[in-house]
């Protein structure tokens, strides 16, 4: 139950072909669906540094998290198809980044993130599903 940057160090140096990384961590209604404890931007980085393989990535609700290690991931990550940035604090700094860096991305949840521009996610890849924006 649970883990820490510790664990996301581990998976990065073991398993450079990961394609699959759900970190989110809603806590909506007092239920946390996954148990992920002690993730910043540290344990981030690592996975973005390794693992140019990443196809989903889901880090909602994941407020802990800096754009400056979004951006990061995002620019690491040339073959992301799904993104979950749900309640994640970011701006239309990320949404550039997306629109120049993903460019097979089919999904974006942009629930929550209140801090970005229509003109921003216009940007994006007319191919790419942005939901809840």
């Amino acid at each position: 139950m649970g883990f820490s940057n510790r664990a996301l160090e581990l998976i990065a140096g073991s398993y450079l072909n990961l394609i699959y990384l759900n970190l989110c961590d809603n806590q909506s209604g007092g239920f946390r669906s996954f148990h992920a404890r002690e993730i910043d931007n540290e344990g981030l980085w690592r996975i973005a540094k390794s693992c140019h393989k990443l196809e989903y990535l889901n880090i909602a609700y994941r407020i802990e998290i800096t754009e400056h290690s979004i951006c990061g991931i995002i620019r690491s990550s040339p073959k992301l198809q799904h993104l979950d940035i749900t309640f994640c604090e970011i701006t239309d700094i990320t949404i550039k980044e997306i629109a120049r860096s993903c460019f097979n991305l089919k999904y974006l949840n942009l629930e929550g993130c209140n801090n970005i521009s229509k003109e921003a996610v216009d940007q994006l890849n007319p191919n790419t599903y942005v939901e809840n924006f």
